[in-house]
């Protein structure tokens, strides 16, 4: 998830930069061997991963046409990833780590998050009485451990 992002800013960085200038033989990076135009990023990059983002795309916006994700939703999620940290500070660090920009950012991967599971458990209802029901009737599918300490 967190690659999608970053390639969707990566490819709305190249857009934009498209749209505000036609030159597409502009020169972004010059090397002894030779320079990149943003022709050359934009075709590498649409090579590379152009299929995967536009499904990407395309599967986001019909989450999003289908299933409402309030704010509240996203603020609880959020708080709850917050919990285990001490500080404000160690809970930055480990959005970077993870490769978010800022918490905007990682709101959006809630967010999408979210919708997904809303839309692959859509239809489903799971008590304890059928959970009961399936673990009796598929026992060889669970593992007993038994686990003492020396």
């Amino acid at each position: 998830m967190k690659k999608f992002l970053l390639t969707i800013i990566a490819f709305a960085a190249i857009f934009s930069l498209a749209a505000c200038n036609g030159n597409d033989d502009e020169v972004i990076v010059e090397t002894s061997e030779g320079d990149i135009t943003k022709e050359d990023f934009y075709q590498e990059l649409k090579t590379l991963y152009g299929n995967t983002v536009i499904q990407q795309l395309v599967d986001q916006k019909l989450l999003e046409a289908n299933y409402d994700v309030s704010d509240e939703e996203v603020d609880e999620e959020f708080e709850k990833a917050k919990e285990p940290f001490q500080s404000e500070e160690e809970f930055e660090m480990a959005l970077m780590q993870s490769q978010f920009a800022d918490a905007d950012e990682f709101r959006e991967a809630i967010r999408l998050g979210i919708l997904q599971t809303k839309a692959t458990t859509e239809g489903i209802e799971v008590n304890d009485e059928k959970l009961e029901t399936f673990y009796n009737e598929n026992k060889d599918m669970f593992v007993e451990v038994e686990a003492s300490h020396i």
